[in-house]
């Protein structure tokens, strides 16, 4: 929002001072589109990434996550890197002076659209699954089993509120600001980290309810010391 229309003595008082779009919304990071962010974990220590937007989701749950949608250039390669930092209630951690959510990392693992009509079949028939157990890479050296989060046994619907800079001004206008609505299956797993502790992995699936575009995205909790913005 550009700073129009105030007058000298405002500026002098800081009276009328406009209001970022991105204070507007549950923003727990106080992070502004454009920032930058490092995060001191193995395979991220060598990449600075770039805010490229913040989603608020809302479950109507009255309780909000955000994801915080950052790009880096490895050196040398073509194409972008993503990952998504996304707040996720912790339960029983409530108050002023406590941080009532895991900060999960996020990483893009598959997506399709109707179109693939087997992998969009096989994903459906495993977020539906009777058991709440979702298997990725089945059969293989590399299978992982997940199970639905909090023993939910249907999808979450969610609407999705996207802040993002598209002009490149450094401002996040009112016009750049969107909503979708999406369904959400959220699953765990507990694993080992690069410490050899244990750590519970999360893997969602959403699915766009306008386009049904699915997308997977994987990841573990990482602690808040290890991220500079």
């Amino acid at each position: 929002m550009a700073e129009q229309g105030r007058t000298l003595w405002d500026r002098l008082t800081g009276a009328n001072k406009p209001v970022a779009n991105e204070d507007k919304y549950h923003n727990p990071f106080k992070a502004r589109v454009g920032n930058t962010f490092h995060l001191d974990i193995l395979d991220h220590r060598k990449l600075f990434y770039t805010l490229k937007s913040f989603e608020v989701i809302d479950r109507g749950t009255g309780v909000l996550m955000t994801d915080y949608r950052l790009e880096a250039k490895p050196f040398g390669e073509s194409e972008a890197k993503t990952l998504l930092l996304r707040t996720v209630p912790r339960e029983g951690k409530t108050g002023a002076s406590k941080i009532d959510f895991h900060i999960v990392a996020l990483q893009p693992f598959f997506e399709c659209g109707h179109d693939d009509t087997e992998s969009y079949s096989g994903i459906m028939e495993g977020v539906n699954d009777r058991a709440g157990e979702f298997v990725i890479n089945a059969g293989t050296t590399d299978e992982r089993r997940f199970w639905r989060l909090q023993s939910l046994k249907s999808s979450e619907h969610a609407t999705v509120t996207i802040l993002k800079d598209d002009s490149g001004d450094g401002v996040v206008q009112d016009e750049e600001i969107e909503t979708k609505l999406i369904e959400v299956w959220g699953f765990s797993r507990t694993t080992l980290n690069e410490a050899k502790e244990e750590v519970n992995e999360y893997l969602y699936v959403q699915k766009d309810k306008s386009s049904g575009w699915i997308e997977i995205l994987i990841g573990t909790e990482i602690p808040p010391e290890r991220i500079i913005v």
